[in-house]
């Protein structure tokens, strides 16, 4: 967890200490200990110098160990050992001691930052909870954008399509009263048209920055995730695979719905061009005209539906076909690394293969 994990994790407060303790428990009896040797000792986020202080320790306090990670201790600062809040001393400043000789102690509060400003209790979510709440912002970012579209193209298609909000002609209506009135209903639509239009631009524009940075943010976590933690392969590659069959689904009604809409216009003769000449009266003749500009209309909307229902349905299967390929060369890729085995140094050697960004990396892992 270093790298791009550090970036994300620092614009975290550091003053996360207060809530640490108070979930704090005794010290399991048996387990490995480390001791503080100063007051004041950092416990860092991460096993680098320059990571986010978490809370610093007095003199003398114990913790659990969690493991050694080179010139570092992972101790535990809250929770019990299966959902533990893990934080790094270096190893100069903190020794090993006998559980049995050691009593248990709780971590001593943290000092006053500067300023006297006591520290502001604030909780960590867990890389996984992250990890799930970027990928319900990528989902209504989605949304925000389907709803956007459908907002503007539906102002622009009630302008267009419904005969009363159209472009009035004076020679339709028999008194200038009439015509005036039907130019104001369609000077109203337009500013209707206008507001919506607007509308859906922004809500589109805040759905497309919430895919753009919950995908990034995805990302990023996926590299902090530790290649057992997070949701499995299996688990991903599920969700890929039904992503790519609703969108197959979509693509189905996309084409199947306009094809429907063209053949009933076209070879239904209910629905058929009139022709005046085909009906005794006037009256006749006029429903005719009306019911075939009626199914024009319709055949016009579920066009434009069967186009952005396409285009979800394309994207959907698109995503999910490229995400399915990248986990099984993942689960590839994974097949290849050798577990750490100890050498005759004592040193714990192993071969990793991992594939990140869609890229393979190979390299020899040491730990001592």
């Amino acid at each position: 967890m270093h790298g791009k994990g550090q970036s994300i994790l620092s614009t975290m407060s550091v003053a996360i200490a207060a809530l640490l303790l108070a979930a704090a428990g005794p010290i399991e009896a048996g387990a490995q200990q480390v001791r503080i040797l100063a007051d004041g000792t950092a416990i860092r986020l991460d096993p680098d110098a320059s990571s986010p202080i978490v809370t610093s320790m007095a003199s003398g306090t114990v913790l659990r160990l969690a493991e050694e990670s080179g010139e570092w201790y992972a101790v535990s600062l809250a929770g019990d050992p299966d959902n533990e809040v893990i934080g790094y001393v270096l190893a100069a400043e903190a020794e090993v001691v006998d559980p049995s000789a050691a009593p248990s102690a709780v971590p001593a509060a943290p000092s006053t930052p500067a300023g006297g400003v006591p520290p502001l209790p604030v909780g960590i979510l867990s890389l996984e909870e992250r990890y799930e709440r970027e990928r319900e912002r990528r989902s209504s970012g989605v949304g925000k954008v389907i709803w956007g579209l459908v907002l503007a193209g539906g102002a622009y298609a009630a302008l267009e399509f419904i005969p009363p909000l159209q472009i009035p002609v004076a020679e339709d209506y028999q008194d200038a009263e009439s015509y005036q009135s039907a130019l104001d209903r369609r000077g109203a639509a337009e500013s209707g048209r206008s507001i919506a239009t607007a509308l859906g631009a922004a809500l589109g524009a805040w759905g497309l920055a919430d895919i753009g940075f919950g995908w990034r943010n995805m990302r990023d976590i996926e590299l902090e995730l530790p290649r057992s933690a997070g949701p499995s392969l299996q688990e991903r590659y599920n969700d890929a695979f039904r992503m790519r069959s609703s969108g197959r689904r979509k693509v189905f009604w996309a084409v199947f719905l306009p094809v429907l809409a063209y053949g009933t216009v076209e070879f239904v003769p209910y629905f058929a061009e009139p022709d005046a000449e085909d009906f005794d009266n006037a009256v006749d003749y006029d429903a005719a005209v009306r019911r075939r500009d009626r199914a024009e209309t319709a055949k016009r909307w579920t066009a434009g539906v069967g186009a952005g229902l396409g285009v979800w349905g394309l994207t959907q299967w698109i995503l999910g076909a490229r995400t399915m390929s990248e986990i099984e060369a993942t689960a590839r890729t994974a097949a290849l690394s050798a577990p750490l085995a100890p050498s005759a140094t004592g040193t714990y050697v192993g071969l990793f293969a991992d594939r990140r960004a869609g890229r393979t990396q190979f390299g020899v892992q040491l730990r001592w």
